[in-house]
């Protein structure tokens, strides 16, 4: 059950840091170019992530997980309370980037090919 708990928090994780990657993204192909269709796609994949989002902080609530802390300092730092003892996740840069990058393959329906 606490990798389960572990697991879901990390989905959080990298549920919040996607929408912030993709508004960046989003807000240069605006300023460089008028690639509309581009920019709208890249939007409906947002509600997506948001929509996930949802679902995710239901599955924290039912698990009785709070987060207390969500840092973006080098990385991410997470911590939170699950079964009544704080625990803490921390998340290096290139392991934040590798999770949001099959994260955001999975909802374009891209493979990931290592």
């Amino acid at each position: 059950m606490a990798s389960d708990d572990r697991e879901l928090v990390i989905r959080y994780m990298v549920g919040s840091t996607l929408p912030l990657v993709l508004n960046r993204d989003i807000e240069k192909i605006k300023s460089v170019s008028s690639m509309n269709a581009i920019v709208r796609y890249l939007e409906s994949i947002q509600v997506e992530i948001n929509e996930e989002l949802i679902k995710i902080r239901a599955q924290l609530r039912l698990n009785q997980i709070k987060i207390i802390e969500l840092v973006s300092r080098e990385g991410i730092q997470c911590r939170y309370v699950s079964n009544g003892y704080e625990q803490r996740i921390d998340m290096l840069p290139s392991i934040i980037k590798i999770a949001c990058d099959r994260h955001l393959q999975e909802l374009m329906g891209l493979s990931s090919e290592e």
